[in-house]
């Protein structure tokens, strides 16, 4: 660690000043075109990683996330029939996955507990009850609960959110 270096920053880079050697260095922020170029576009490695088709990515975003998959200019582009059908699904979803999400959280917290106090009757009692609280909101992601896109848009099929044959849309 040199305690005679002075780091700062300008709105056109850094500058690392090293006193005791009477010497400065500059670091621009000008990125290299191609950085630039998969920042702003993407590259098909990063925006393709669910393996999905363009319309099945679509169908998926719209339905999981709901208007947030889209721009303000394609919101205003939308029929109400379309918004209508987007906002259906998004609750429907929205509501499933929340259930889905709590029902994995309790089986873990029961298996734990289990585990734990394998002869505790009160344990026993407590996870054999199962269910869920559609006015708790579960904050934890799918990617924390190690659970892909694939599965997601599986449970999806199973509860005909998406139609049975997402994966043949091209």
């Amino acid at each position: 660690m040199n305690c005679e270096k002075t780091i700062s920053a300008t709105t056109h880079g850094i500058i690392v000043s090293y006193s005791d050697a009477k010497k400065h260095m500059f670091v621009g922020y000008e990125r290299p075109k191609y950085v630039k170029k998969i920042q702003l576009e993407g590259t098909a490695k990063y925006q393709n990683i669910d393996n999905f088709t363009p319309s099945q990515r679509e169908l998926f975003m719209s339905t999981v996330y709901g208007f947030s998959a889209f721009t303000k200019n394609e919101i205003e582009a939308m029929s109400k029939t379309k918004k209508f059908k987007i906002k259906v699904a998004y609750t429907k979803a929205n509501r499933i996955l929340n259930r889905w999400k709590q029902e994995i959280i309790n089986e873990g917290i029961d298996s734990l507990l289990i585990s734990l106090f394998s002869n505790s009757p009160v344990i026993k009692k407590f996870t054999a009850v199962k269910g869920y609280d559609d006015n708790i909101i579960c904050s934890i992601s799918f990617k924390e609960l190690g659970i892909n896109k694939k599965q997601i848009a599986n449970k999806l099929i199973e509860y005909g959110i998406l139609p049975v044959n997402f994966y043949q849309l091209v």
